[in-house]
């Protein structure tokens, strides 16, 4: 698998239902989405309209019923459903960053741990870069830290250090400032896009804040099913 940097996600006809007792209910359908490489794409939608959902089939980690799911990097196109759960699972580990809503920090491993634990996966870690990622996120001084010890926001600059450490091809957020206040979750995703920008990852952010939508170089909206 290559490692190269420049990376785009495409998506035709993607489907996916949930399936309570006799009960099928569709999640979203007939679904074509795109972003280019090193761009940044919002996927904008209420609460209930299937947008974490296609984030996880986008990543790899929840099959459509129908459709397909194709990355692109260099002269190369994979089609991801077509390749096992290893397979995925090392595309995620290589290529992709996540930061979530709720952080995901491991409680009992430091700052540093857990910016460094991606880091170890891939290649047995190198500590000086994860000090260098909490430098850049403004916590140089807190590597120590247990998460319990960290604000939501320092928290959250943790998660993006992490995410971004191993300088991903293709970053996806799920609601990143969906637990802060409006101050700290500004703050949050000014980080998020100049990151974004240096790193020239390929971008796609879930969202239901159309202001923090328009930021994104393009816009993909999904309706409500409910």
């Amino acid at each position: 698998m290559t490692t190269a940097k420049t990376l785009a996600l495409s998506a035709h006809n993607l489907t996916r239902a949930l399936q309570l007792g006799e009960q099928q209910i569709e999640i979203f359908s007939a679904i074509d989405f795109a972003v280019a490489a090193g761009q940044s794409c919002a996927i904008l939608g209420a609460s209930g309209s299937g947008k974490t959902t296609l984030l996880g089939v986008l990543a790899g980690m929840d099959p459509p019923d129908t459709g397909v799911v194709d990355v692109k990097w260099g002269d190369q196109t994979f089609n991801i459903y077509e390749h096992d759960e290893d397979w995925r699972a090392a595309l995620r580990g290589k290529m992709m960053g996540f930061v979530f809503q709720n952080f995901q920090l491991i409680p009992d491993m430091t700052a540093l741990d857990n910016v460094l634990l991606p880091l170890q996966l891939l290649n047995n870690g190198d500590e000086a870069v994860a000090k260098q990622w909490l430098h850049k996120v403004g916590l140089g001084e807190r590597l120590n830290h247990y998460p319990r010890q960290l604000s939501g926001g320092e928290q959250q600059r943790v998660a993006l250090a992490r995410a971004f450490a191993h300088e991903p091809a293709l970053l996806l957020a799920d609601e990143p400032t969906g637990s802060l206040d409006a101050k700290t979750a500004s703050m949050i995703m000014d980080l998020l896009f100049d990151l974004h920008r240096s790193t020239h990852s390929t971008m796609v952010l879930v969202t239901h804040d159309r202001q923090l939508a328009a930021r994104c170089d393009t816009i993909f909206e999904l309706d409500t099913n409910e």
